[in-house]
């Protein structure tokens, strides 16, 4: 097989090209429009439709037959295959136009024009879809023989739980970015990628100006393992006298837990069984920090929401509150859980179980999305192991770790 890509202003000149250059013995595998290169075409929004096509090699126009018998000839690689690959390029065969703009015009399909009737033309059509399936299935070719570096990184950001939109968007900037003889350069695509990406996620250390600390959430994303773990580090390794302070009532063995947690740092812990309990006990407290943990929410739980509100309403300026969420939540959970807790006026971000899953795209985003520097990423129950300060140039790492590895096509 011999593949060809053709451009044009148009679709319609796209094909006309194709035709004239290439003969009608060819199978179009891809079309799609870009923008359109140069500067003022970018800012006239203009587009340029690109059209690839297969042609086999004994059909070969003779320009092209005769440019290869001039070359010495080369050994074949055929590139690597899965099956991620083989089912991604068989769903855009599946997704091709194959119907005419006008029904008695002529349009390329493999094999010849269509000038036969719609039904016979898609007939023909669907025949040879078939044949190419059975030939990529028996590895004569690959799906991802045109994949470009650009969309081999835009599916790696997908499959990282990026939204669509996002990934276009970072792709769109991205090529502004990259000078135009990089663009076929993996490692620095790679580079640039990952020095974009790093520049949009914020990260913070966890000590700033107030004193009052609360972890806020949905239920069971680990909020008191979390709470102990920062104490630890804040006692052990800052020095910082703190103090820990629980509103969850619902659960008793998270405040069993949190009180064995204290006994054993040496330090006290403290619980609100209402609001007014709670802003007494803050405001005698002489700790320099103190840790508040919380009841887990429901983001769908309006009244026990407004009714946690109430607890910070009077504390607000003093205090600080962390959204904990677990890397292995839904994108869509997470969309919910973001846009609800955004109305306690959320300073920081906590990811956690970041170990229990192979992505981390859908929290990351969501966070550069409400502008919220992540502050720790847990990965593991053990305590005070398993967090870590968020960096953001290792979270960039991170998340395009599976471009870097992956060999080029």
């Amino acid at each position: 097989m011999h593949y060809v890509e053709v451009i044009g202003e148009t679709h319609a000149e796209a094909l006309d090209r194709l035709r004239k250059e290439h003969g009608p013995n060819t199978l179009i595998v891809e079309e799609y429009s870009k923008p359109a290169e140069g500067f003022f075409s970018r800012m006239r929004g203009s587009k340029q439709f690109v059209i690839k096509a297969m042609i086999r090699e004994k059909e070969m126009p003779v320009k092209e037959i005769r440019a290869e018998t001039r070359r010495p000839a080369q050994p074949v690689r055929t590139p690597a295959k899965s099956r991620d690959d083989i089912s991604e390029f068989l769903r855009k065969l599946e997704s091709l136009d194959i119907v005419p703009t006008e029904p008695k015009s002529a349009r390329m399909v493999p094999g010849k024009f269509l000038r036969e009737e719609p039904a016979q033309g898609m007939e023909k059509l669907a025949k040879d879809i078939e044949l190419i399936k059975e030939t990529i299935v028996s590895g004569a070719i690959s799906p991802r023989h045109n994949e470009s570096d650009f969309a081999r990184l835009e599916r790696k950001l997908v499959e990282q739980d990026f939204s669509p939109e996002w990934v276009q968007d970072f792709i769109t900037e991205l090529k502004n970015l990259i000078p135009r003889n990089e663009w076929s350069n993996p490692p620095r695509i790679y580079v640039h990628a990952r020095e974009l990406l790093s520049t949009k996620i914020r990260t913070n250390s966890v000590l700033g100006a107030r004193r009052i600390i609360a972890l806020v959430g949905p239920t069971g994303v680990g909020k008191t393992t979390t709470l102990a773990k920062i104490a630890a580090r804040l006692t052990f390794r800052e020095h910082r006298r703190i103090s820990l302070m629980t509103l969850d009532n619902f659960r008793i063995a998270a405040t069993e837990q949190l009180k064995i947690y204290g006994e054993i740092m040496n330090i006290p812990v403290h619980v609100a069984h209402d609001e007014e309990e709670f802003n007494a006990k803050v405001k005698s407290e002489r700790a320099e920090i103190i840790l508040v943990d919380n009841t887990g929410l429901s983001q769908n739980n309006d009244s026990a929401m407004e009714t946690q509100k109430d607890y910070f309403r009077e504390l607000g300026p003093d205090m600080e509150k962390y959204l904990t969420v677990s890397a292995t939540s839904k994108a869509r959970d997470l969309k919910s859980i973001f846009n609800r807790f955004a109305g306690y006026g959320i300073d920081r971000v906590i990811i956690t179980k970041t170990d229990e899953t192979m992505t981390l795209g859908a929290p990351v985003e969501l966070a550069m999305r409400y502008n919220l520097p992540i502050v720790f990423l847990t990965n593991g129950q053990n305590v005070p192991d398993n967090i870590r300060e968020a960096d953001r140039k290792e979270i960039a790492t991170q998340l395009l770790s599976t471009y870097s590895t992956e060999r080029s096509e």
